[in-house]
């Protein structure tokens, strides 16, 4: 979880940037390109963030399976 916390965050700040610019460049096409970047970077980063945590989920559905 530590080893990818600087990449995490800088892909996050990538997602931020990249919306900022195209609300900055008052371009709707750019805007939507940009927006569909940044999502596609956040889902990626989510995976980053999650991934230590995914062995564990089957004990997660067992627990609150009653």
């Amino acid at each position: 979880m530590h080893k990818t916390r600087k990449l995490r965050y800088i892909l996050f700040s990538a997602v931020f940037a990249l919306v900022l610019l195209g609300l900055v460049a008052q371009s709707y096409p750019l805007l939507v390109v940009l927006a569909m970047v940044a999502i596609a970077i956040g889902v990626i980063a989510d995976k980053l963030e999650n991934q230590p945590t995914e062995p564990f989920k089957k004990y997660n559905e067992l627990h609150h399976g009653h």
